[in-house]
């Protein structure tokens, strides 16, 4: 796979070669593209002679589709929306004989949700609901009985078979499938389910990251991108027992970026399954922590609560006993406002900071929320590690040497409170 890029960061060409379903090796296949100024996908040529061209309202929603083959238009779709969720397309194509052909379709979307709950064909078809996977994407179709009427069997990037994907041009929330291109729209931009990427950089540019072109940041799964511009990221808000509130937001960084009293308090090696590259340092609570800490010395100068300044241990004790201790750890998710669990790093980080400041972490500091982005399943304080993460000695000692404290434990929550694993 090649790419041509305009001067933009658009992709103007991909160029495709490999064995054809004998094994022989087949010609490049050719796409082009055509944008806008502003980044939007204007045209779509195909290697088969096809060119799709879209057209936007003025809230950037994509209002038609038009197929063409050698200048004859094949078909045309419009869409209709209601703010930012589909609701309707209807599709008009020539039948070959003179007459037009009118294909319909219309989705009933969850309250305040970007999720499908059901969608309909034509205007007496029976409707038909989704079974979401725990990032959204459609698993199935079942009718009003409970009988299933189709089930999609999608990649890691959200690819289906061509067979699967007549059922419902649904896919990752937000994005729709266009058959004739291989591409997903996804609100801002076109996303390529071949390469689990977009066609054309972040729109806001660094403010939705340092990766232009991934999808969610790269972080699939669990993280989906409603609209093509970045990930709905975790915000934690730290409430004091005061009344006062600061915040950290999940994203990129690097862990010398946390408190040193924070970063000595991570997980020596991740909580999280093996399969999620998550790095501890990137959530938010670490970072709504070491802001918290950090306001804290600046209201009590000279004092530090860094390990090995002078008093550090007792200084960090004040920090964290001002922390509210109903519900005064709580994140959830910036864009649609789901609650959200800590996850096992986190659930780790935030006892581990306070038996690094010598306190037993007080049972209901976390504040409840989802295990996952939907908002789906039962809300839980805490997240339990990995497998192997309590038989791991070294995950006891802290992150990063401190003197004179080699052990913080790990820890599980009950309905009894906090158990430490010593």
């Amino acid at each position: 796979m090649r790419y041509e890029h305009s001067a933009r960061g658009d992709v103007v060409r991909k160029r495709a070669t490999g064995p054809d379903a004998t094994g022989e090796q087949e010609r490049e296949r050719v796409w082009a593209y055509a944008w806008s100024g502003d980044g939007r996908l204007m045209e779509a040529r195909t290697p088969e002679g096809c060119a799709i061209t879209f057209a936007y309202d003025a809230f950037g929603r994509r209002i038609e589709k038009r197929v063409a083959r050698l200048g004859e238009v094949e078909s045309v779709t419009r869409y209709a929306w209601r703010g930012d969720a589909l609701v309707h397309e209807r599709r008009e194509r020539p039948d070959g004989a003179g007459a037009r052909v009118v294909e319909e379709r219309s989705y009933v979307m969850l309250p305040e949700s970007a999720l499908p709950l059901a969608q309909r064909d034509g205007a007496a078809g029976a409707l038909r609901y989704f079974v979401h996977g725990v990032n959204g994407l459609p698993e199935a179709l079942v009718e009003g009985d409970g009988s299933v009427a189709a089930e999609l069997g999608a990649g890691l990037y959200g690819e289906v078979t061509a067979e699967q994907a007549r059922h419902t041009p649904l896919r990752f929330p937000g994005q729709y499938a266009d058959e004739e291109t291989g591409l997903h729209y996804n609100g801002h931009r076109y996303y390529d389910p071949e390469t689990g990427a977009y066609l054309s950089p972040e729109p806001i540019g660094l403010e939705g990251g340092l990766k232009a072109y991934a999808y969610a940041d790269a972080w699939l799964p669990e993280t989906i991108d409603l609209d093509g511009l970045k990930k709905d990221p975790v915000v934690c808000t730290i409430r004091r027992k005061d009344g006062t509130t600061v915040t950290g937001t999940s994203q990129d960084r690097s862990s010398s970026d946390l408190h040193k009293a924070v970063l000595a308090a991570l997980p020596p090696t991740p909580a999280r399954d093996p399969d999620d590259p998550t790095a501890p340092w990137n959530c938010a609570e670490p970072a709504a922590l070491s802001a918290h800490i950090e306001d804290w010395e600046e209201r009590n100068k000279p004092k530090k609560c860094e390990p090995g300044a002078k008093g550090w241990k007792k200084n960090l004790r004040s920090a964290m006993r001002e922390i509210d201790e109903e519900n005064g750890i709580s994140s959830k998710h910036e864009k649609s406002d789901v609650a959200r669990a800590a996850c096992p790093n986190c659930s780790q980080t935030v006892p581990r900071l306070f038996a690094l400041a010598g306190m037993m972490p007080p049972t209901r500091v976390l504040a409840p929320g989802y295990q996952n982005r939907r908002g789906v399943g039962s809300l839980e304080r805490f997240s339990q590690p990995n497998d192997g993460f309590h038989k791991n000695s070294s995950n006891k000692s802290p992150n990063a040497p401190v003197s004179g404290t080699d052990n913080l434990g790990t820890w599980s929550l009950t309905s009894k409170g906090w158990r430490r694993y010593s």
